[in-house]
């Protein structure tokens, strides 16, 4: 088994126990209602961004890192930032606008004290995110292979990094959802098990 085949693996496994952790009896609210749904669609692109990759559908994999992202940045505004009134229009109008992307990262920084923390995420992500989900240059740049040829060319190590960055955020959004809803000790399984020493320990708002 290479590197690639045992990062997958592991990132299944935490997929697959995340979903166990998850099933529990949640109080009914808008705010909780999108939590579970943002956390559940990032389940869903996370694991399709391993088995696309176990596919060899490398960039079709890249393609979701900015949603993932994304959607871990929205709940994280939506459970510290929202009113009552922006969670009860979101879950009905399509057309709810979300801050600029800058103007999120430094409301959700502020408001769980982690400034350093989401500005991180944006500067190592977002640009990169973009280029591959919007066939940009870095997409467009692995179209050829070392000799030229069209054909999918990406590293191990550009691979490892996706499939590690999406692992961690899907953590950080467990992270997020548990301690939100109550169940900390869930919340602190993952932060113990898989993000030690704590990578955040704020998430709680």
């Amino acid at each position: 088994m290479n590197l690639i085949e045992k990062e997958i693996s592991r990132s299944m496994q935490i997929n697959q126990r995340l979903a166990d952790m998850r099933q529990r009896e949640y109080q009914q609210n808008h705010k909780n209602d999108l939590l579970m749904a943002y956390f559940d669609i990032i389940f869903e692109h996370h694991e399709a961004v391993c088995l696309l990759i176990k596919e060899k559908l490398v960039g079709s994999g890249f393609v979701l890192v900015r949603p993932i992202t994304e959607t871990f940045l929205r709940a994280a505004w939506v459970n510290a930032c929202s009113t009552a009134q922006q969670q009860s229009q979101l879950l009905v109008d399509d057309n709810f606008k979300f801050p600029n992307m800058n103007a999120m990262v430094k409301e959700i920084g502020a408001a769980y004290s982690a400034e350093t923390f989401f500005q991180m995420i944006k500067d190592n992500t977002w640009k990169s995110a973009c280029s591959y989900a919007h066939s940009g240059l870095l997409q467009i740049s692995r179209r050829f292979d070392e000799d030229g040829n069209v054909a999918p060319y990406y590293t191990e190590a550009e691979i490892l990094e996706v499939l590690r960055q999406t692992t961690t955020v899907l953590l950080l959004a467990g992270i997020l959802f548990f301690k939100s809803t109550g169940y900390h000790k869930e919340a602190l399984e993952i932060e113990n098990n898989w993000l030690s020493p704590p990578i955040l320990t704020n998430l709680a708002i």
